[in-house]
């Protein structure tokens, strides 16, 4: 059987035949000729069925050489069976003029069909391969293509004809933006556009990639590596962004990122390469940089935090999470007003794994979800056992700017809430002041009618916003909880202290209530004091509690004071 491989190559040889090959075609085209006509003369002659060998090397001719090489082909082989060629070696009967002339033009028809027939096959693959390396909507090679130009690069690297590369990963942000206002043929004259400032700018002989719609791929084979070679780079970037494109004399701004990996320094195959240069990409989108190079230390694929979506599913059946609790103390009345649902994860295999190591990577997926019911549900059921023993808590729980995104979130939370017979004002929802900032008026929706409901809300990492006062007024909160950055250093830093006293006069002249996160330290603990922040939570009090440990803390603590 012959392997996919060989039969690739020997498609590509047909397809696209070197010289040489094209004269071992000829000769052993006219050498099947010769031997065809032996065969027939020692045979016995043209009269014997041996004669139709001779469409062999017909067909050979006409498959390789198409229309042309099918007729000329033809035309010999019917002169091989010719004049010179008995009907009978025995008798020595010549042929009629009439009857090898037909064979000769009859060999010669058969040889311009098949060449047709050979032909089309042949364009027909060409198109199919031309198709895969190459992008259907604007012609451009393709990521196939690219993958194959890195290969080859790759060998070069390997033979010593090259130091080595960089692949640039050319992305156009605001594509869609463009693609939807001035339309389809404006965001391929873009595209057009940019890859002669390419070419321009770097070399007019180098080849330029579409991967994606948006995206455009370039590496240099030069012996100075384009990584280290910034002009080469500030180059493009500013050949890019010193003017807006006009496309059909309509001034566009098209904002570019780039992502760099290099061969050999960051991998040496091309899959790798295109996978590193996104990452360095994806960096660059992320911390708003015009370009990023790979950083193997940045690379955050390389940790587990993906991979630990997969098993969210599984960890909520088989009750792998846990909640953990930590108490607000107001340090005035020297009692507990409230405690905070921290979630742990007991993976099997990875241990204890604490929330920052998967609730990003699960907020911008549905996971959230289930993972807010479950911690919601499970808070409920402490409140009960905590009744139970006499002990009236009010837990707050973390939930998610898109759990906010979901229609049916206060009607699950309130159908929990009277199958367990607790009233919404026992739980306090807290949400990062950040993903609020970022939110729209349904999620302020929601709010409101989770607040209304008598849910009470919080402002969760307050101070840590860019523009916190301004959305103030259409949150329904009732608590700030000023971030721990701001309190951790705060008996080390007079201008920290500052802040904080003015964030504290703002929200109670507001009617908020103000609690500190990340209090360590007694020192800070008298400065909040100091500048009437009553309310407090930190391991300066108490680090968080297990739920099976929680009620004998509390019990602990109505005796004496202490946790």
């Amino acid at each position: 059987m012959i392997k996919n491989g060989c039969l690739t190559s020997l498609v590509d040889h047909w397809i696209d035949p070197s010289k040489p090959q094209k004269m071992v075609t000829i000769i052993l085209t006219f050498l099947l000729i010769i031997l065809s006509g032996l065969l027939v003369y020692f045979t016995g002659g043209i009269k014997y069925v041996y004669s139709h060998v001779m469409y062999f090397p017909i067909v050979l001719g006409a498959m390789f050489f198409g229309v042309k090489g099918g007729i000329i082909t033809g035309l010999v082989a019917g002169i091989a069976l010719g004049p010179y060629m008995p009907i009978d070696i025995v008798t020595g009967e010549k042929q009629e003029l009439i009857n090898w002339l037909f064979r000769a033009f009859f060999f010669a028809f058969v040889g311009m069909f098949i060449g047709i027939f050979a032909q089309s096959f042949l364009n027909a693959i060409k198109k199919i391969k031309h198709n895969r390396y190459h992008d259907q909507h604007t012609n451009l090679p393709n990521q196939s293509c690219l993958e194959l130009g890195l290969d080859n690069a790759i060998v070069k690297i390997n033979q010593e004809e090259i130091n080595g590369f960089s692949l640039l990963l050319i992305n156009i942000e605001n594509y869609i933006e463009i693609y939807y206002t001035f339309g389809p043929e404006a965001s391929d004259d873009l595209i057009q556009i940019f890859i002669n400032q390419i070419k321009e700018l770097l070399d007019e002989e180098i080849l330029v990639y579409q991967i994606l719609p948006n995206r455009l791929a370039v590496f240099t084979e030069k012996n100075t590596n384009l990584k280290n070679n910034q002009d080469n780079l500030t180059t493009i970037l500013n050949g890019f962004q010193s003017d807006s494109v006009h496309v059909d004399g309509v001034p566009i701004y098209a904002d570019i990122r780039i992502g760099i990996a290099s061969c050999p320094e960051d991998g040496t195959d091309s899959k790798t390469l295109l996978k590193l240069a996104g990452i360095a990409l994806y960096r660059a989108k992320k911390d708003y940089l015009q370009y990023a190079e790979y950083d193997g230390e940045t690379d955050w694929t390389k940790n587990s935090k993906l991979e630990l979506l997969g098993d969210i599913p599984k960890a909520i059946r088989d009750n792998q999470f846990k909640l953990y609790y930590q108490p607000k103390y107001d340090i005035c009345e020297k009692k507990i007003i409230g405690l905070e649902a921290l979630l742990r994860w007991y993976h099997p295999e990875k241990g204890i794994i604490g929330p920052n190591n998967f609730i990003a990577e699960a907020e911008q997926t549905a996971l959230i979800h289930s993972i807010t019911k479950w911690v919601f549900t499970n808070a409920l059921e402490q409140i009960v056992l905590c009744d139970k023993e006499g002990l009236e808590v009010k837990i707050a729980i973390n939930i998610s700017s898109r759990n906010l995104k979901d229609p049916q979130f206060t009607a699950f939370m309130l159908e929990q809430l009277k199958a367990f017979d607790i009233k919404p004002e026992r739980i306090e929802l807290e949400i990062t002041e950040r993903e609020l900032i970022e939110e729209t008026g349904s999620s302020y929706r929601i709010l409101n009618e989770l607040a209304q409901s008598g849910f009470e809300i919080a402002i969760d990492d307050f101070g840590t916003g860019d523009t916190s006062l301004r959305y103030l007024k259409h949150i329904p909160a009732t608590t700030i909880k000023i971030d721990r950055s701001f309190i951790e250093n705060i008996h080390l830093n007079w201008r920290e202290e500052k802040i904080v006293e003015s964030m504290i006069s703002m929200a109670t002249v507001l009617g908020y209530k103000v609690v500190a996160e990340g209090v360590e330290y007694q020192e800070a603990v008298d400065i909040l004091s100091k500048i009437n922040c009553n309310v407090i939570q930190g391991y300066v009090f108490s680090k968080p509690i297990p739920g099976e440990e929680l009620i004998e803390k509390l019990k602990l603590f109505n005796v004496n004071g202490k946790f």
